[in-house]
């Protein structure tokens, strides 16, 4: 198992790609018998614990997965530590992270963690199949992240 005990997504308002990237992680990891990593997920700007995307919902649910149980949260100092990765879906969210919090450490893209570039972000009003592409996308990426930090 890799050198984090904890995981945790990050988008702008922890409704969109962040409570889909941590339902995905964390069945995978249930179904490959890894508990070892904790995952969750927050957002940069919470106001008050808001409801996942109805599209984002929609496609987990073809999944398998029920984001109804989700409340965004904000991402709070203490959740930095040596033994967390804080993983963003894009640029901007992860400049915020370094801009508001002075303890903030092991803050990446999700791309640049696994050594890609560019960021992931949800076509805001678009189709449920643009959500099904980026979501698909963001899959992909799980399954590299999961496999990096499994066999690290």
């Amino acid at each position: 198992m890799g050198k984090f005990k904890k995981i945790i997504f990050l988008d702008e308002e922890n409704t969109l790609l962040s409570p889909y990237a941590e339902a995905m992680a964390r069945m995978r990891l249930t179904e490959l018998g890894e508990n070892g990593i904790h995952v969750s997920s927050r957002g940069n700007v919470v106001l008050f614990p808001e409801p996942v995307n109805q599209k984002v919902a929609a496609v987990a649910e073809e999944k398998g997965l029920s984001l109804a149980y989700h409340k965004a949260a904000p991402i709070r100092s203490e959740d930095f530590s040596e033994n967390t990765l804080v993983l963003s879906m894009d640029e901007e969210n992860k400049a915020r992270v370094y801009h508001n919090f002075t303890k903030a450490l092991n803050v990446f893209t999700i791309k640049e963690y696994l050594g890609k570039s560019g960021s992931l972000k949800l076509p805001i009003g678009g189709t449920i199949e643009e959500y099904e592409t980026v979501c698909k996308e963001l899959e992909e990426l799980l399954e590299s992240l999961i496999e990096k930090e499994i066999n690290s």
